[in-house]
């Protein structure tokens, strides 16, 4: 093999010239039987290449185009992410409003509170070391002082029922919140 020579193309690809026909000395037909046999080998296994290059530069564009695609998919979910977090940034928003408003509600409700009970009542959170604004709230209904008159003192309604299942039933739902809150009456 080491004989053999092939010679570079000067035409078409099939190794003719243009017009189709061969030349003289320079030509495929000059050359031995079998090194044109080699050549024509050559040059059919190039042309293979060549479709099967054409093939895949046609897969790679076509898997661009769908990866373009999918991307495009993406983007619209990334858009929607993008909403959502709109959305949940706004009702955080009013959250945190809405617990700075319970939270001056709260500390309102102690000023308006004599200095003893005050002082109680904010030792009792300090205690349990609550910050939720509607836990302090919770809190402080259950503890704050009651605005019905203690028993005997409600203008002769000494024997009303409704009034005294009404106070136990208060007593019972601090007893709860107390123990909900591990406090104890001091």
């Amino acid at each position: 093999m080491s004989d053999e020579k092939i010679l570079p193309q000067t035409g078409a690809e099939d190794g003719e010239q243009e017009n189709g026909q061969q030349s003289g000395t320079d030509g495929v037909g000059a050359l031995p039987e079998w090194a044109q046999k080699k050549l024509k080998e050559a040059n059919a296994e190039a042309a293979s290449y060549r479709v099967k290059l054409r093939e895949r530069e046609a897969a790679e564009e076509a898997a661009k185009q769908k990866l373009l695609e999918e991307q495009g998919q993406f983007k619209a979910l990334y858009e929607a992410a993008q909403a959502k977090v709109k959305e949940l940034e706004t009702v955080a928003e009013q959250v945190k409003r809405l617990g700075d408003e319970q939270a001056a509600r709260n500390t309102a409700a102690l000023e308006a509170l004599p200095k003893a009970d005050k002082a109680r009542i904010e030792g009792i959170l300090a205690k349990a070391g609550v910050t939720d604004p509607y836990k302090v709230r919770d809190l402080l209904d259950d503890l704050m002082p009651s605005k019905t008159p203690p028993p005997g003192m409600d203008g002769g309604k000494v024997g009303d029922s409704k009034e005294k299942t009404k106070q136990a039933d208060s007593e019972q739902h601090r007893q709860a919140v107390r123990g909900r809150y591990h406090l104890r009456r001091k």
